[in-house]
């Protein structure tokens, strides 16, 4: 992060767009107007995000091993992106510049932080959860929350939920790839929304590519000629927040000589 501020120091005419692919998934914008549709006078609550996959088997032929941030750089980036839709833009605002507040993670050898659950309350008394595992369903403290068993894994254990609570309503997106009962999956870029109100249950399915939309906005963003927004590396110290909050307590284990695979 330093050295990409002392590049863009030296060249202030740079053109520099982050991609983040939910940032422009236009199911969650539709999961927000289910939202407003059925309850325009309730204010939201709760959101909740939960981007999980089983990444053993990359991680045993040396992929996707990230073992300075573990869990928090793969799947958060892409949860506190779509916190950054759903959320009132001053609770997210207070969420990434707020002290790190509860937050529990699996702690292993090899692997660093293997699963995490965060929760916080930054501003309006809206509660925030984050929940990603890299090990599938860890058992213990740190399973997955409640709120996502209903929703099943799709191919690779992938499971990426989006919910938002209003009142006595929940509205959740479950992004591509979407389980089926029989085990298979909707199709690719097929995501399904489903509103539980008082008076039912209500589905939409969405034909949807976050990525393809991600890249022509940058494209379009980097080709233009309009003043682009300063380059926001709130999410990025966030997550370096939360990774380091683990490396304490890692190095606080290490040197008592207890370090194992248990919850922290």
């Amino acid at each position: 992060v330093p050295r990409l501020l002392e590049l863009l120091e030296r060249h202030p005419e740079a053109r520099v767009v982050v991609m983040n692919q939910y940032r422009h998934a236009h199911a969650l914008r539709l999961l927000d107007d289910l939202r407003r549709q059925h309850l325009p006078d309730q204010p939201v609550t709760a959101v909740r995000v939960a981007f999980s996959k089983d990444r053993r088997a990359d991680m045993a032929a040396g992929r996707f091993v990230d073992r300075d941030h573990g869990v928090f750089g793969y799947e958060w980036p892409h949860m506190l992106a779509v916190a950054s839709r759903l959320l009132p833009p001053d609770t997210y605002r207070a969420y990434v510049e707020s002290p790190v507040e509860e937050v529990r993670g699996v702690v292993h050898d090899d692997y660093f932080v293997t699963a995490a659950h965060e929760r916080a309350v930054p501003a309006d008394g809206v509660e925030l959860e984050l929940y990603s595992s890299v090990v599938g369903d860890p058992p213990g403290d740190i399973a997955a929350p409640d709120w996502t068993r209903p929703f099943g894994h799709s191919t690779g254990g992938r499971r990426r939920l989006a919910q938002i609570q209003a009142g006595n309503a929940l509205f959740t997106a479950e992004m591509d790839p979407v389980a089926l009962p029989n085990g298979g999956r909707l199709p690719a870029n097929t995501h399904r929304l489903t509103a539980q109100l008082p008076t039912g249950c209500q589905e939409m399915l969405v034909n949807d590519s976050p990525m393809d939309n991600a890249l022509r906005t940058a494209v379009a963003r980097l080709l233009g000629d309009q003043p682009l927004p300063p380059v926001d590396l709130r999410p990025v110290h966030r997550i370096s927040a939360l990774a380091a909050r683990f490396g304490r307590d890692r190095a606080t284990a290490a040197a008592a000589g207890h370090l194992g695979g248990g919850a922290v």
